[in-house]
């Protein structure tokens, strides 16, 4: 087992370590929240709930301090000394963003995030010895606790891509031009639906029409825009959106190049996550004057989109997974689910499963490593089988089940390899 003390032939090369993250630290700070911005939305420095996607904020500053407290940790600085330094650094970028960065507004909510970040950091660079060489009862509770964390973010996934409606009132927008989208669609819009709810305005929908479309839009109706004179963009262009308020869109097609980008508000939109988006790709007329019809659902946990223009008809299906936590929380905010999903999906589960391969490995006996196996076992079964039955998801894909698998055997192995050497 690696020692809680770092050796004295170590020390220098853990400064240099520690140095280098600590430049890279504030280099990145300086660059991600001192930066001018245009078109942000002001908020209210008390508030904690306010904010476009307050979740995906907290997170993201809760990671950005993470690096600096490591590395104040591996300096060998004193708790109270990092505390005071953590809470200095943070109260001195939200001051610059207060009176001095364009576009930036302080938050109370970024002060506690950016602190809780440093502090986590700080703790696991003066505990790592036992996340990289934990004894077997230690091992066994990293190996529990782990799981238990990656079945209820399983469960909260699953829970999270249910489609939910923001409250009213709702707005028709078409031909929005936005400042948090880099492009404008410039074509004719001939013909909008949701369901059998025509809509033929810009305007805020009537109480009876905005009824119809939630019912429907929760039985599975698919939003219908005809377009035409279409040019292709440089970035995402909300073609036609059905919105509640500046913060919440509940439905809308947008365009990307050549491409047609669907999205429905889930339980993540409400909770200040990034909302899924679909991409069904070259379907947008390369010829100036062609007409293509849009169609996109969201029924019984799968994505349905379709574009219909003369040449014929095309279709793209994507089942929505439990194992997407990773896209609720992206920092970009126009991530669209493209042919590279599967694969982003199948590299998280890996890395992530193959870490609790090797404290499962580390946990286990040389003479008894059934009940660690069996365990890993119940767990990936919990994880892609039941929990998206539950909340009415498809099972996962095989290429989830596939990448568990093989993550948590490369764990296991990494683990034996290490012990026997």
């Amino acid at each position: 087992m690696i020692p809680a003390v770092t050796p004295r032939r170590y020390r220098p090369a853990r400064r240099t370590i520690a140095v280098t993250l600590l430049l890279a630290s504030l280099i990145a700070v300086a660059v991600v929240t001192l930066t001018p911005t245009a078109g942000a939305e002001r908020i209210p420095f008390w508030c904690l709930k306010c904010g476009e996607r307050p979740g995906v904020d907290l997170l993201l500053n809760i990671l950005l301090f993470v690096p600096l407290g490591a590395g104040l940790g591996l300096y060998g600085v004193r708790f109270r000394r990092t505390v005071f330094l953590a809470l200095l650094c943070t109260c001195v970028v939200e001051a610059l963003q207060f009176f001095v960065v364009p576009g930036r507004y302080a938050s109370f909510r970024d002060i506690l995030a950016n602190f809780a970040g440093a502090l986590t950091g700080y703790l696991l660079s003066r505990h790592w010895p036992i996340l990289v060489s934990p004894s077997h009862s230690a091992a066994r509770i990293l190996a529990t606790a782990a799981t238990i964390m990656w079945l209820v973010t399983q469960a909260f996934t699953a829970w999270a891509m249910v489609i939910t409606p923001p409250p009213e009132p709702w707005w028709a927008q078409l031909q929005p031009s936005h400042n948090r989208y880099p492009a404008i669609f410039t074509g004719q819009i001939l013909g909008l639906s949701v369901g059998s709810t025509q809509i033929r305005n810009s305007d805020q929908l009537p109480d009876d029409d905005t009824d119809a479309i939630r019912k429907q839009l929760l039985a599975g109706a698919p939003l219908r825009v005809i377009v035409a004179n279409v040019d292709a963009t440089r970035g995402v262009a909300p073609i036609a959106i059905i919105s509640a308020g500046p913060v919440h869109d509940v439905v809308w097609w947008a365009q990307d190049g050549l491409d047609g980008v669907f999205s429905v508000a889930v339980r993540g939109t409400l909770l200040g996550l990034r909302t899924p988006s679909v991409r069904i790709a070259d379907v947008i007329p390369s010829v100036r004057g062609d007409t293509v019809a849009l169609t996109g659902s969201y029924r019984l946990g799968s994505y349905e989109l379709q574009a219909e223009n003369r040449s014929g008809v095309r279709h793209r299906e994507l089942r929505a997974s439990p194992s997407w936590g990773w896209a609720f929380l992206l920092p970009f905010p126009l991530f669209v689910f493209g042919s590279t999903v599967i694969g982003l999906t199948a590299l998280y589960l890996g890395a992530v499963w193959c870490v609790f391969g090797y404290w499962s490995a580390q946990s286990a006996s040389a003479a008894n490593a059934i009940v660690p196996v069996a365990g890993m076992s119940v767990a990936i079964l919990l994880g892609l089988g039941v929990a998206p039955i539950i909340f009415a998801l498809p099972i996962a894909h095989w290429s989830e089940w596939l990448a568990t698998i093989i993550g948590g055997a490369a764990g296991w192995m990494i683990a034996r390899a290490i012990r026997r050497s």
